[in-house]
């Protein structure tokens, strides 16, 4: 049976926390719309794993998915995994993550867990993304945001650790466009960018489809 369409309510929620974080798959052929709480949290153990896709994924303003743990946070992939080359799940076309999103991988005592979030076109990111290391140990975690033709970065990051060493966030599509706020078509802005600096190692990587380098524009005015 093929789900073309997948909606999770405002008022919905999809509960695998536990001890340890169970895993949750949401998955559509066409579209998948996330709205709700979706909890995959580990109480007294690690995070668990989230994973949201369809060609067209939203995760919309009234969303959270937590895949935090009172040890080490858990896995959210939405779109995709690692630079859309993890075969475990199937990158979308188009990712949008509204404000108001909030996607939490926090290790409460110890290091901050992984969030992915791809699209093999674009990717508009407007939410909030959690991976700290929030305990007397541990490290902050990694977050990629990226979509392989374009990226609009508007959310915010934090990989930030308590006691131990901030984490990355990682952009990486096509090309970057660097510009003030406001300025139509940028990447991200420069007080974006900035803000980023404060809670995130943060690498900035291009690369076209063809295997050449992709480029890095910074706009003035």
């Amino acid at each position: 049976v093929l789900i073309i369409l997948i909606r999770i309510a405002d008022t919905a929620v999809m509960n695998a926390s536990g001890a340890i974080g169970g895993a949750v798959s949401i998955s559509g052929v066409e579209t998948a719309v996330v709205g709700g709480q979706v909890n995959a949290a580990g109480y007294s153990g690690a995070g668990g794993a989230i994973d949201a896709t369809a060609e067209t994924l939203t995760i919309g303003s009234t969303a959270s998915l937590d895949a935090s743990g009172l040890t080490t946070g858990g896995t959210i992939r939405a779109g995709g995994g690692y630079q859309g080359n993890d075969i475990e799940i199937l990158n979308a076309t188009t990712t949008t993550v509204e404000e108001g999103a909030l996607l939490i991988a926090d290790g409460a005592e110890d290091d901050g867990g992984n969030v992915f979030l791809w699209a093999d076109g674009d990717t508009f990111f407007g939410g909030e993304i959690s991976a700290q290391a929030k305990g007397l140990n541990g490290n902050g975690g990694f977050v990629e945001v990226s979509g392989k033709d374009k990226l609009s970065f508007r959310g915010t990051v934090s990989t930030l650790s308590a006691n131990g060493l901030n984490g990355t966030l990682l952009l990486d599509p096509t090309d970057v466009v660097i510009g003030t706020v406001g300025t139509a078509g940028i990447t991200i802005s420069d007080l974006d960018l900035v803000s980023a600096l404060v809670t995130n190692n943060v690498v900035v990587h291009t690369a076209s489809p063809g295997g050449d380098p992709g480029d890095i524009t910074v706009l003035f005015g």
